[in-house]
């Protein structure tokens, strides 16, 4: 169920939030809380799960960055947990589950440390986390087929390039039994490994499904907020690994993810990995419930601005698609 605290106890803190906003974003901030909570509660209700996916668009310096943050702020203030995930910071890492998880980690752990319940949860829903994460580290076809065959795996592709050597075909009948009954034996096992991948992420969700619950039954605010800033930045893998987990791993009740993207330079990456006449835009859509779009109008602006005096000739306005 959400919950929806008392503002008047925040409203001087709010205040002091967006005390440098100097585009009319608190106002924005205010729309999307309403809307958010508003979507949550009706996907309750309809039988859906209670979570969302919500992109905020805007090209490189409009000021997602900027918004994301004292949006957080102003949520955290109501009482709702909130994690942050700098995406483009994180990108080294080999699987961006454990981006998210480490910053849900940080946001939770003033709650875990005053109840039993939440933290035994919460540890496993770490647990199989980690071991998704440690899952998809060992997903490299050609890796593990280097590994199961050593040097015998370059041999083979060399054979397939230049054609058998005259003389050779023992030796390459050899190869190729070998080679069938290793795919054989790694067929079963990759299948076991799908399943069991399968029952693992069932059990993330349950994990942090039932870990929500006990917030909830303490009276936690909810849902929990991760915001994503920076994923257009990231290496192209990384970000629709991001998207993937999100989809796939936070589909929940009471979790919403708010996402800051350039959504064209983001499809400009997914196109690098599936190719210039894949449909990246609509393969994007699938991963977002809405986008809210900031765009430009020409109107000029005077007065300070992140403490400097000046004249701008840009406003923003923005609309929900």
């Amino acid at each position: 169920m959400v919950t929806q605290p008392a503002t008047t106890e925040v409203a001087n803190s709010n205040q002091q939030i967006w005390a440098q906003d100097r585009l009319g974003r608190a106002e924005d901030a205010s729309f999307l809380r309403a809307f958010l909570l508003g979507r949550i509660r009706e996907r309750e209700e309809a039988g859906l799960p209670a979570s969302y996916v919500l992109n905020i668009d805007a090209e490189w310096g409009r000021g997602k960055s900027f918004f994301l943050s004292r949006f957080g702020k102003q949520l955290a203030a109501e009482g709702f947990v909130v994690a942050h995930v700098n995406a483009w910071q994180d990108d080294h890492a080999e699987d961006p589950l454990l981006s998210v998880m480490d910053a849900i980690d940080q946001a939770v752990a003033p709650l875990v440390k005053k109840e039993k319940r939440a933290r035994d949860r919460w540890e496993a829903a770490k647990r199989t986390g980690g071991a998704l994460a440690v899952a998809a580290a060992k997903g490299a076809t050609v890796h593990l087929a280097r590994k199961v065959l050593g040097s015998g795996i370059d041999e083979i592709g060399s054979i397939l390039k230049t054609g058998v050597p005259e003389g050779a075909e023992k030796s390459v009948e050899d190869i190729s039994k070998k080679l069938g009954d290793i795919v054989d034996e790694q067929g079963k096992n990759l299948l076991a490994t799908f399943r069991e991948a399968k029952r693992t992420i069932a059990t993330f969700r349950r994990n942090l499904g039932a870990f929500l619950e006990v917030l909830s039954s303490k009276n936690q605010p909810l849902p929990l907020f991760v915001f994503v800033d920076e994923l257009d930045r990231c290496r192209p893998p990384f970000a629709i690994a991001m998207l993937e987990r999100m989809k796939h791993l936070f589909d929940i009740d009471q979790v919403v993810f708010i996402v800051a993207t350039d959504t064209v330079q983001l499809s400009h990456s997914v196109g690098a990995v599936y190719g210039s006449g894949f449909n990246s835009e609509g393969y994007l859509a699938r991963f977002f419930n809405r986008t809210y779009s900031i765009v430009c109008r020409t109107e000029t602006l005077s007065g300070s601005f992140y403490g400097d005096s000046l004249s701008r000739s840009r406003k923003y306005r923005c609309r929900l698609r």
